[in-house]
């Protein structure tokens, strides 16, 4: 997907009787022996392991921030980039929270 382009989606939330479901559209997946596989699969596994590392950046900012307090490395270069990129990441994953995605995690 390029800037600008409308991103393909897999899936659609349809609403009934005041319930929200998502569902496949159609050739976007394939279900063999009570396996699912296909796009929609896939992607939904890239989002994982993009969550994954989001969540593991996180924490290591904030670990790597706290040993440069400890070491009153707070004016240095390194502890703002490191606070800079811990704080990017923080508004994704808040993001993420707000449209819904359970992510769990202590915001220090």
């Amino acid at each position: 997907m390029k800037v600008g382009e409308k991103m393909n989606r897999f899936t659609r939330q349809i609403v009934r009787n005041d319930e929200t479901s998502v569902i496949l559209d159609h050739g976007y997946h394939l279900v063999e022996s009570g396996i699912i596989s296909g796009k929609a699969v896939e992607r939904l596994a890239e989002f994982e392991t993009f969550l994954e590392q989001m969540v593991e950046e996180y924490e290591q900012c904030a670990q790597q921030l706290e040993t440069m307090r400890e070491n009153k490395k707070e004016k240095t270069l390194h502890f703002k980039e490191v606070l800079g990129k811990k704080m990017m990441i923080q508004q994704v994953l808040i993001k993420l929270k707000w449209v819904g995605i359970d992510v769990e995690i202590d915001f220090k």
